[in-house]
């Protein structure tokens, strides 16, 4: 009888540990891919902007900002604006350099004017997750921004900040029940020939 009992008490135990062993390979498998192997159209990227206040060991948390050369800002734990409250997000290309442009909607709006009119001085710490997460930026707020729009340099290359904006509109895009514009490859590939028409005499010029 005591060698029947521990003959379960081996099998149970044995079944234990490979259940704890493949529960660890799965949360392996389950973790983000490699960014770079990432599909920008599918993935729905998540961007969320806290505002900064005294540490106060309750509402507040730690966090490092930029990767470079990272500061460490103080932040309430909750976000003051999600995705869920924009509009449009797109990375903007110019003579002195490139930054991403957010437009909130109508709420969005009023809480960005309201956030900014009264907390001068402190910081928006901008977190992301696409799909690593990562705080790319903390602009310091200078006056208030009355046009529901936020402008901000992130913390990412030129195909990072792409793919950040690419994310997030997928996201956007989602909740917002918006339609992705189509692309208009075969009005462009119909009308090459007539294009070629045109630019002949321009050519020989």
């Amino acid at each position: 009888m005591n060698q029947y009992i521990k003959n379960t008490f081996w099998f149970v135990l044995c079944l234990f540990v490979m259940g704890i062993a493949s529960g660890c390979k799965t949360t392996t498998s389950d973790k983000p891919k490699d960014p770079s192997e990432v599909d920008p159209e599918k993935y729905l990227g998540k961007m969320r902007i806290f505002l900064e206040i005294h540490e106060d060991g309750i509402r507040s948390q730690k966090v490092k900002v930029l990767r470079r050369h990272p500061i460490e800002v103080s932040v309430d734990q909750s976000p003051i604006l999600t995705e869920s409250l924009m509009q449009n997000i797109k990375l903007v290309n110019n003579q002195y350099g490139y930054h991403l442009e957010i437009q909130f909607d109508q709420r969005g709006s009023w809480l960005l004017e309201s956030y900014t009119a009264t907390n001068g001085g402190k910081r928006l710490v901008v977190f992301v997750d696409y799909p690593e997460q990562q705080w790319i930026a903390a602009p310091l707020i200078r006056s208030r921004i009355a046009e529901g729009k936020l402008i901000i340099i992130p913390d990412a290359n030129v195909e990072e900040a792409n793919r950040i904006a690419m994310t997030v509109m997928n996201s956007i895009r989602k909740i917002k029940k918006i339609k992705k514009p189509k692309e208009q490859k075969t009005s462009s590939s119909s009308d090459s020939s007539r294009t070629t028409k045109l630019k002949n005499p321009h050519t020989k010029e």
